[in-house]
């Protein structure tokens, strides 16, 4: 049975409402969900592609939701007319990522070396010269890199949250393009991710 779609939404329901959606869909959910990761082998055309098969995914679980259950062959003509957006969402989300990783990476190799470099000073004593052969025999070195590599392990994951459901704006909203559904994406994420990222 389909969960109450009235009261307001929380971890509970929303569980609740994916495994309805999943077991009664599961054959043509799995289907194309295969089929989508099958394509991100292919650079750029086929991450649009999965890009395409996430959004036909979504575009198949709302009109359920919403009482107005469509079928596969109708929601994909809808799909494919919108392929060239779905195109260049992905490209501009990756280039978005790649640069907010890029200023990232540039301003913690900044703030790392001065850091380091004040820490050497003071703690000199304590120091090991920083050897090619084993780095981590530096004291100063280990207490540093640990949490920046912590940090730059997970920040792809912190870029790419505020765009994870741009294909949803675009597989169910008609008057959407590329950009709005960027826009939207942030705007349905915002709050929802880690404190320090709010900002980005």
């Amino acid at each position: 049975m389909l969960p109450n779609l009235t009261q307001q939404f929380n971890i509970g329901n929303i569980v609740s409402l994916a495994s309805y959606l999943y077991r009664s869909n599961f054959k043509k959910f799995s289907r194309l969900s295969l089929f989508a990761h099958l394509w991100l082998i292919v650079p750029i055309y086929g991450w649009a592609k999965f890009y395409a098969f996430a959004g036909l995914i979504s575009r198949l679980a709302f009109s359920e939701i919403s009482g107005q259950p469509e079928s596969s062959k109708v929601a994909k003509i809808q799909i494919k007319k919108r392929f060239w957006q779905f195109l260049l969402t992905a490209i501009l989300v990756i280039l978005i990522c790649l640069l907010q990783f890029f200023i990232l990476y540039l301003g913690i190799s900044i703030i790392v070396g001065i850091i380091y470099g004040v820490l050497a000073s003071i703690f000199g004593a304590i120091s090991q010269p920083v050897t090619q052969a084993n780095p981590f025999d530096n004291t100063i070195f280990r207490i540093i890199i640990i949490p920046t590599a912590i940090v730059f392990y997970f920040s792809p994951l912190w870029f790419y949250s505020r765009f994870f459901i741009t294909d949803l704006p675009l597989a169910i909203e008609d008057d959407t393009n590329f950009i709005g559904a960027i826009k939207r994406s942030r705007e349905l994420t915002k709050g929802l991710i880690p404190i320090f990222y709010k900002a980005a």
